[in-house]
């Protein structure tokens, strides 16, 4: 009969099994539950839920239909005043009778802008919509690239609790493994101890991605515009592979419909107009008054009282134009000068801006490759190689929770990067004007 093996050998054989187990308890995906949530919506659909639905986008909506309201009052012609008055009441005798000159007049007056006035003036203000419509196009973006920065973030904070709990299980089974070969004096009391704390470490660890979980579903949330209270399942994960970026075709989609640049020609335009505006100001206004006198009988009148009408005529006097109107074409063209140089130097912080995400995505795809070809499968390896050496009592404890936390932070760091190029892939997507999930040239 084979001999019946000794406790301490059990133990041992247990400690084995459950050291040799850990890599695949680490690398291994958890069952999903019965009744888990259904994934959230792709982030295609919530970009385009923020773009209609988020506060930004309906006051940025809202400001451009108060804008379109403005040409229609600025083409008008000004308000006509009306105007009644009593004349030439003799203070020893206030009666509307007393005196042939005694009278009530009405008078209807009418400003006349000179010929091209309000038709500058409606120039002026439907530049203002076109500029108030490319702010919206660009709040637009704004809110997409928000709800994009959410998203990759939840998912990387989804991604690291998942691997934080594989790593809890794993480290609880190091850590009874150890307890058992402690218990038969296979190992030291440091051993134990240090497994405890590595267990409670990764404890409080999950906690804390548990939460950063919570709180990035409450960033998406908001940044699409929904309540922070409300609910969404797991996200979708980015692409592995990226396709090689042209740098040329980027910069100049850039120049062409970066949302930015776009609002700065805007207000390009709206100065040309303001300067073409203020030059029609230093002509002069005309004004045309019609009046109706009624008059009253009165002794000695030889007109026995008969009503009497008025015509006026009148214009303004644009004697101090050199400090007023003039000035005022001036300032316009200074306002010119500043607004051609903001796009100016717009446009040199886009160019820039595209060749720093760019050169950060490919330093990104790098890493990428790296963690995924060499740091992982290193860590993997120096993981099994510190266990086997630990069963043997060839290291200590200590060298297989260092390669275990090496190997978790190159999987952490893996998912992090992932995330990281998926964000400033949709931030370049937003300096050519384009949503994020949208092919790149």
């Amino acid at each position: 009969m084979p001999a019946t093996p000794k406790p301490a050998e059990l133990a041992l054989l247990m400690v084995c099994g459950a050291l040799w187990l850990l890599p695949s308890v680490a690398l291994a995906e958890p069952p999903k539950a019965t009744g888990a949530k259904p994934d959230a919506p792709s982030l295609s659909v919530l970009v385009d839920e923020a773009m209609e639905r988020h506060p930004r986008t309906s006051k940025a909506k809202a400001a451009v239909r108060a804008r379109r309201e403005i040409p229609s009052r600025m083409e008008s012609l000004p308000d006509p005043v009306l105007m009644g008055s009593l004349q030439n009441v003799p203070f020893d005798d206030p009666r509307l009778n007393a005196s042939a000159m005694t009278g009530v007049l009405f008078t209807l007056s009418q400003t006349l802008p000179y010929p091209g006035k309000l038709r500058r003036r409606g120039d002026v203000a439907r530049a203002d919509i076109s500029v108030s419509e490319k702010e919206l196009a660009a709040t637009r973006l704004a809110v997409a690239f928000g709800v994009s920065r959410a998203y990759w973030r939840l998912h990387f904070a989804e991604r690291a609790e998942l691997i934080t709990g594989e790593s809890e299980h794993a480290i609880n089974a190091l850590a009874n493994a150890v307890h058992a070969r402690f218990s038969v004096a296979q190992a030291a009391q440091q051993d134990a101890l240090q497994s405890q704390v590595a267990h409670s470490r990764v404890r409080a660890l999950v906690e804390r991605r548990r939460q950063a979980v919570r709180s990035a579903q409450r960033e998406l949330l908001a940044a699409v515009g929904r309540s922070p209270t409300g609910d969404l399942g797991p996200t979708r994960g980015p692409p592995l592979v990226v396709a090689k970026l042209d740098r040329r075709k980027l910069a100049r989609m850039a120049r062409e419909k970066n949302p930015d640049l776009a609002v700065s020609s805007a207000r390009e335009r709206v100065s040309a107009n303001r300067i073409r505006e203020a030059k029609q100001d230093r002509l002069p206004d005309f004004m045309v008054s019609v009046g109706y006198r009624l008059r009253f009988a009165a002794k000695g009148d030889p007109t026995e009282g008969a009503d009497m009408g008025v015509i006026s005529f009148g214009g303004t006097l644009p004697i101090w134009s050199e400090t007023k109107q003039s000035a005022r074409v001036r300032e316009e063209r200074h306002r010119l000068d500043e607004a051609r140089a903001a796009t100016r130097s717009l446009a040199l912080d886009v160019k820039t801006e595209v060749e720093q995400q760019v050169d950060a995505i490919e330093r990104l795809g790098k890493e990428v490759g790296i963690h995924e070809k060499e740091l992982i499968p290193e860590a993997d390896q120096a993981l099994d190689a510190s266990i086997e050496d630990y069963v043997f009592a060839k290291v200590e404890l200590v060298s297989v929770l260092q390669n275990w936390a090496a190997q978790l932070d190159a999987r952490l760091e893996y998912e992090r990067l992932l995330a990281e190029r998926a964000e400033r892939l949709d931030v370049l997507r937003a300096l050519i004007g384009i949503k994020p999930g949208e092919r790149l040239p």
